[in-house]
């Protein structure tokens, strides 16, 4: 089972839990594998080099894989199993519905708008909510049924609620309500 984060290099993006996630479901789950695709921010460069610190000195370097940024990121979500987003805050949360409009179960912390993008309450923890968010990889990893039906959910959810037609219709009621 591979679990997905991608994100800039941002110390919101607290980054740390992700690594802790991966460290703790290695115990149980062996064979599970971490990606990051993860675009340099240059004035965060102390946040990158203690997150690389953290991965020597939980040993996990030989089994996370660090893409770099990537330009096309739709090929990343399809090739992970659980995306997750553990960061504090976002206005909208776009690679988390990117990763679910590739059909792909969503987790993470509430963060700002990322339970209205995710949607499925068991599916998101309160921010900083470490244990809460390790339960919830728990389940998925351990699941290959239920990683399947939320992933077939979450891109019904991204069809329905955010589809760019569907949007422009709402837009456009609402400005010929105020005209």
């Amino acid at each position: 089972v591979v679990l997905g984060i991608a994100f800039s290099f941002l110390s919101r993006k607290l980054v740390a839990d992700f690594i802790r996630l991966f460290s703790f479901l290695r115990s149980e789950f062996p064979e599970v594998r971490f990606v990051i695709s993860c675009g340099p921010v240059s004035d965060e460069t102390d946040y990158t080099s203690e997150i690389h610190a953290m991965i020597d000195r939980e040993e996990l370097k030989k089994h996370v894989s660090f893409l770099g940024d990537l330009v096309d990121i739709e090929p990343f979500h399809q090739a992970i199993d659980v995306s997750v987003s553990t960061s504090e805050y976002e206005t909208f949360g776009m690679s988390v519905c990117e990763a679910m409009a590739c059909g792909k179960p969503t987790i993470g912390y509430a963060g700002g708008s990322v339970r209205e993008v995710i949607g499925m309450v068991d599916c998101i923890a309160e921010t900083c909510d470490f244990p809460g968010l390790l339960s919830i990889a728990r389940r998925l990893v351990g699941d290959a049924k239920m990683r399947e039906q939320y992933g077939r959910l979450a891109r019904h959810r991204v069809e329905q609620e955010f589809n760019p037609v569907k949007t422009f219709e709402v837009l456009r009621a609402l400005y010929r309500q105020i005209s």
